[in-house]
């Protein structure tokens, strides 16, 4: 699996000086084609950071720099620059640097603009036109002598449509900032106790129906009433299945629960599950589930227990999203 690190540029986030050297020199790479792109940058680019009206990244493939962009927000944005070095299109880091983009669009955008010279979207067309990006025509403003450059225009509907069929597949080949994308469950808790598991103040998780089937799983926690958001992940490394008294015996100060909790939940149950949890991960900011259904274009229905992940069943989006939204924070 390729590990590819992202760095954000823009706003509150404080990338170092040599994240910052980096981003200028993929730009600065394409100064051939865009005569006076370096002057472009230091005018347009860093007041925009600073002024929250553009988006940078930069994807590193180890510590090697291998793709750049630029993003000016707004209802109608623009894609300023997009920079893929030849080794990383091939594995797919084009379609990650497009959804990155759509990330920071989600909430803003209807519409997404560039322009291109003509060569290049003659040999690109069939990439872009796959994001909704199909007619293209003459820009008002011209480059160069003898490439004419080209205005292209799209919705983001049919952006994000794309970013969220191609990104499961994606992630399967790629870690963003060490960051799951992948997870064989969704687990509901209740919000106490989904905080006192990532927290590390709960380590056993308490089920009446479960399987040791799922030992070596990795689980997305799902944070119930009032919450409703995902926030976190854990490994599951052990199942242990006896009846109440054999599991409040063997893990009673780690499941996290009074005794009087535990005996009405585990009521008139002959047999019940520990499983427990290891590399437990919590989210730098929760992801509500109306936000998942947002961008999932379709509701989400939240497992009373557990779901189980499977290829096909639409719940293979959601740790994608997760992985998006979290790695860039």
């Amino acid at each position: 699996m390729e590990l590819i690190r992202i760095t954000r540029f823009g706003g509150d986030l404080k990338p170092t000086n040599g994240e910052f050297a980096d981003l200028k020199s993929l730009i600065e790479q394409c100064e051939d084609l865009y005569p006076g792109i370096a002057a472009w940058y230091k005018r347009k680019v860093i007041s925009g950071f600073g002024e929250k009206e553009r988006t940078a990244y930069v994807l590193y493939d180890g510590d090697i720099p291998v793709g750049a962009a630029v993003l000016k927000l707004g209802a109608d944005a623009k894609i300023c620059s997009l920079r893929i070095l030849p080794e990383a299109e091939k594995i797919g880091l084009g379609k990650l640097l497009m959804a990155l983009l759509a990330r920071d669009l989600r909430n803003t955008s209807s519409y997404v603009h560039f322009t291109i010279p003509q060569h290049i979207w003659a040999d690109k067309s069939q990439f872009f036109g796959h994001y909704g990006f199909k007619d293209a025509g003459p820009a008002q403003e011209q480059y160069r002598l003898f490439d004419q450059e080209f205005f292209c225009r799209g919705t983001f509907d049919d952006m994000w449509k794309t970013v969220m069929q191609s990104l499961p597949s994606l992630l399967r080949d790629v870690s963003i900032n060490g960051y799951r994308s992948r997870y064989d469950l969704i687990m509901s808790m209740q919000p106490a106790y989904a905080g006192a598991l990532l927290r590390g103040k709960k380590r056993v998780e308490v089920r009446r129906r479960f399987s040791a089937r799922w030992v070596g799983a990795h689980a997305l926690v799902y944070s119930s009433y009032p919450e409703q958001s995902f926030v976190g992940s854990f490994r599951i490394t052990n199942v242990v299945e006896g009846s109440p008294t054999e599991i409040w015996r063997n893990f009673e100060s780690e499941i996290g629960c009074s005794r009087l909790e535990f005996d009405s939940y585990t009521k008139n149950t002959e047999k019940i599950y520990a499983i427990v949890a290891d590399d437990r991960f919590a989210f730098k900011s929760r992801i509500p589930s109306t936000q998942v259904s947002h961008l999932l274009k379709r509701d989400f229905n939240a497992p009373q227990s557990y779901s189980a992940v499977k290829d096909g069943s639409g719940l293979e989006e959601i740790g994608s999203i997760s992985a998006l939204l979290q790695a860039t924070l």
